[in-house]
């Protein structure tokens, strides 16, 4: 099938099928209360050229070059450049991975440079990296930034809501259907798309008097029809998180994981993982992440516009 399949695609979410226009409508056990501003942990600042790359060059970059630079740089023998000295470089290999990846593989053992006592490191990087997106979206809110162009509009693809049920301990799983949970939404065939999904991870980030959820990672699981999408906007609660900028304007092409894709047949080069390597990428929409700033509720539902 061509690459005519477009998908402009927005998250939105609903409290028991109805499009919630005021936050405390889907009454909840709360987790926990996000800090007013994530800047309060003395971390960021908003005099600074805060960007996705500057945020990654602060907190990821050193620790990738110590323990990761003899495989994973520009012709190393490891996939990915994210620990090259180049900091475009390293940050392009980063953000198509994702930090969930990069965290992971950081502490699994699979070379010299991998292992347990990397946690310490990889929590620090992590917790700093994480607070330093929410600083972005914090700085904008602060600034009265907006977006260049409107996320949703009249072409968006609506989908129904699904329980995020988060849990305090690991990243969960959420996940559409894009026939069954499809809601409304122009020149739109539900049938036309079979049994393909939408699905992101979604975890809980903690530090002192902030709670927050993290998004990342949202990939396509389709194994018959390609797709091309436009956009994701997330919205917690019906509400979209400020200066939202992680998954807008991904203009992505997926196409289907079959024996048609170029890397179908390719071994994994980790055969220990739950899911090949080149299967991952292929399903991969961004490897970024979204800190969605608001409470933490154990009904929250997320849902796909």
């Amino acid at each position: 099938m061509s690459w005519g399949n477009r998908l402009k695609v927005t998250t939105t979410l609903i409290c028991a099928g109805v499009l919630l226009s005021v936050f405390n409508n889907c009454s909840a056990e709360h987790i926990g209360v996000s800090s007013p501003s994530i800047l309060a942990n003395g971390v960021w600042s908003c005099e600074e050229p805060l960007d996705h790359m500057y945020v990654f060059e602060r907190t990821y970059h050193s620790f990738l070059m110590n323990r990761c630079a003899s495989c994973h740089q520009g012709g190393g023998a490891g996939p990915g450049a994210f620990a090259a000295s180049g900091i475009q470089l390293a940050f392009q290999g980063f953000d198509a991975l994702g930090a969930t990846t990069i965290n992971a593989r950081a502490l699994d053992g699979h070379s010299s440079g991998s292992g347990p006592q990397n946690t310490a490191e990889v929590n620090e990087a992590s917790d700093n990296y994480i607070s330093g997106l929410a600083a972005i979206q914090d700085c904008a809110v602060q600034n009265g930034e907006e977006l260049e162009e409107i996320q949703e509009g009249a072409d968006s693809i609506r989908f129904q809501s699904r329980p995020i049920n988060p849990n305090i301990n690991r990243p969960v799983q959420v996940t559409w259907n894009l026939r069954d949970h499809y809601l409304s939404g122009p020149n739109y065939d539900p049938n036309l798309y079979g049994d393909i999904e939408i699905t992101a991870d979604v975890q809980i980030f903690q530090r002192p008097g902030i709670i927050n959820y993290v998004l990342s990672n949202p990939r396509v699981v389709t194994n018959t029809t390609d797709l091309h999408i436009t956009s994701l906007l997330f919205k917690l609660n019906g509400r979209p998180t400020p200066a939202q900028r992680s998954f807008y304007l991904v203009d992505k092409d997926i196409r289907a994981w079959n024996a048609d894709h170029p890397d179908f047949n390719r071994p994994d080069p980790d055969p220990n993982t739950d899911i090949n390597e080149y299967e991952y990428q292929a399903r991969l929409i961004s490897g970024g992440a979204l800190v969605m700033l608001g409470e933490v509720r154990t009904t929250d539902v997320l849902s796909i516009t």
